[in-house]
């Protein structure tokens, strides 16, 4: 059992005082100064109590097993029964965090597996499932004292570990087109909810002088995207389509063991019409699906190219708009 709270009840609690704190401001006139109710709640908080307890916890192992279970026991056992909640001492630490850091040299390099899409997501999704929504305009947070060394000394010892501080990827180096790195100034601003389109995400996204390579012929920008946009509405189709599919097994499963008044509720008339319409629906998702995954893949035939060009927005707005029902 570990000594200290757990990160996400901890984050938690912390998240429901900030916003007392900024409303109290707010309530009394102020603005843009330090909140100063925020730390006297936190300091004031079982939490922070409980922090204060286990303080010393990792550095008293850092410093071998034995003496770590000895002066843990001490801490948490022997001194609460001699009447003394918190130990009167703190173990500091003589190494700043930055002189750990190795060259990127010296370390073996670490290939990450992708996303099995089951425990793990790519950035994008993962993104939308934890509902992430910042506001636009937001002013630059964290300011460097000088640029240069993200680039000579950052990069080029270390290997960029700020590019691993934010899950979401927000630190990033790209190579320009003279090799020299540069921080990539692409910005996701926030996702949107488009009508017929609630089952699946997109963004809003701005390129602040980035690198970018032309992708199609000069001339033909329009042409080009409508060709990908037809690509990414099938796609949209197809995902659909499929939870459709999964809520469906879902349902069916669940009512073939669910008893209610002495039946399964597979029996009950009115719950076997209800699978009927969300089976009937899932079909015929999956079934517009193929058919204009057909007329992709024959978009030399014209009549084919014209199906794919009209049934691809169809289907989305369709499939897309019933989905949440399922």
């Amino acid at each position: 059992m570990t000594p200290r709270p757990a990160g996400a009840s901890a984050s938690g609690f912390l998240r429901c005082w900030r916003p007392d704190a900024a409303f109290d401001a707010l309530q009394a006139g102020r603005s843009l100064d330090e909140l100063e109710a925020y730390p006297r709640a936190f300091e004031a908080s079982w939490l922070h109590a409980e922090l204060q307890t286990s303080k010393n916890f990792k550095q008293w192992f850092k410093k071998g097993n034995l003496v770590g279970a000895l002066m843990t026991g001490v801490e948490h056992w022997l001194l609460p029964r001699l009447g003394l909640k918190v130990a009167r001492w703190t173990v500091h630490r003589k190494t700043p965090d930055h002189a750990a850091l190795k060259p990127a040299a010296e370390m073996p390099r670490i290939d990450y597996p992708k996303p099995d899409e089951v425990l793990s997501f790519d950035r994008l999704s993962s993104v939308f499932i934890s509902n992430t929504n910042h506001a636009e305009n937001q002013p630059i947070h964290l300011h460097l004292r000088d640029p240069a060394v993200a680039l000579t000394v950052n990069l080029a010892v270390y290997g960029g570990p700020e590019a691993r501080f934010c899950p979401a990827g927000v630190y990033e180096f790209v190579r320009d087109e003279a090799g020299a790195g540069a921080k990539n100034p692409l910005q996701l601003i926030r996702l949107k909810r488009k009508m017929g389109n609630v089952s699946n995400a997109s963004s809003e996204t701005e390129l602040r002088g980035a690198l970018a390579w032309m992708v199609g012929e000069e001339g033909r920008g329009v042409r080009t995207i409508i060709e990908m946009v037809a690509i990414t509405r099938f796609d949209c189709m197809i995902g659909s389509a499929a939870g459709q599919r999964a809520a469906l097994s879902h349902a069916l499963h669940h009512c073939a063991q669910r008893k209610v008044f002495g039946r399964l509720l597979t029996e009950q008339a009115l719950m076997r019409n209800v699978l009927a319409d969300l089976a009937l629906e899932s079909e015929g998702s999956l079934a517009l699906g193929m058919r204009i995954a057909r007329a992709l893949d024959r978009r030399a035939d014209r009549h084919e190219d014209l199906l794919a060009r009209l049934a691809t927005a169809v289907g989305k707005y369709r499939i897309c708009k019933r989905t949440p029902n399922h």
